[in-house]
């Protein structure tokens, strides 16, 4: 839903209201995140809102208006309102989100309200009343501000597998797209990834070979390509670089870039490999 921001020709519950629109009552929304990023990319979000003045209570009830959450990333461009309960939890896509997120809790109209007032409006409204149109706002709460990074992302997490039935049936090749590396298979090697994938004998091997051609592909693109940094796994791929010490060459050469690629899945390759052997 739209909703009216621009603004507020009738009263609003604040954080502010100590003697403003609403001279008693309160709206707060309490917000709690999880530290990490699930293995399919979701960030998870508990909140619980409480609200104390009865008239918004009523209408919420009443399915007039909604506990919602405004949710925008300037440098994603990443702009949503969502409906809340009165407490619950959410689950948000990281690949949306980066760098500074606020989150605004609001109570917005989802139908008209005709004649809205409450006994603990500012005496300067007594006796008046509103009529209120969808999308408008009728309570807030301070914004909260994070930080969503993705240092924490594995290889596994920047890299998505998918068939193309266009690829010969044992071939594959490397895709990036705005939000990840793509790994695109045939058929018949896309059946066999899923068969042996889950082996964790085997799941280094394929961090060395397919993996690593996957992280070749882009590091060289991050070196051939300027604008190739503002893709998500681009910045998620800089931060773990960046972590990992490495610095890119400034033209592609294909040894520097190899052992690069080669740094970048050894945690998940070779190092598992000498782990398993030295369990046996």
């Amino acid at each position: 839903m739209k909703f009216n921001s621009q603004s507020f020709p009738y009263p609003i519950l604040t954080p502010a209201d100590a003697g403003n629109d609403y001279i008693d009552g309160s709206f707060e929304c309490v917000l709690k995140f999880s530290e990490e990023v699930s293995d399919d990319d979701q960030i998870e979000l508990h909140y619980r809102c409480m609200l104390s003045v009865e008239e918004i209570i009523e209408e919420i009830e009443a399915g007039n208006a909604q506990y919602s959450l405004e949710i925008s990333c300037p440098e994603t461009l990443y702009r949503r309102v969502i409906s809340l309960e009165r407490r619950g939890v959410v689950h948000l896509n990281a690949t949306e989100l980066h760098g500074k997120v606020t989150f605004t809790p609001i109570v917005v109209a989802q139908r008209a309200i005709h004649n809205f007032k409450s006994v603990d409006f500012n005496p300067e409204y007594e006796e008046q009343s509103f009529d209120l149109l969808p999308g408008d706002i009728i309570a807030s709460d301070i914004p909260v501000i994070q930080y969503v990074e993705f240092s924490q992302l594995s290889i596994d997490t920047l890299v998505k597998i998918r068939t193309d039935d266009a690829l010969p049936p044992m071939l594959y090749s490397i895709d990036p797209t705005p939000s990840y590396l793509y790994i695109s298979m045939g058929e018949n090697l896309r059946s066999l990834w899923t068969e042996i994938g889950q082996d964790k004998g085997i799941q280094p091997y394929l961090a060395m070979s397919i993996y690593k051609d996957c992280i070749y592909v882009a590091v060289e693109e991050l070196i051939v390509n300027q604008e190739a940094e503002s893709q998500q796994w681009a910045r998620a791929l800089i931060t773990k670089i960046g972590e990992m010490k490495i610095s890119l060459p400034s033209e592609p050469d294909f040894n520097e870039i190899n052992l690069i690629s080669q740094r970048l899945v050894q945690n998940v390759g070779i190092e598992k490999i000498l782990k398993i052997k030295g369990a046996k």
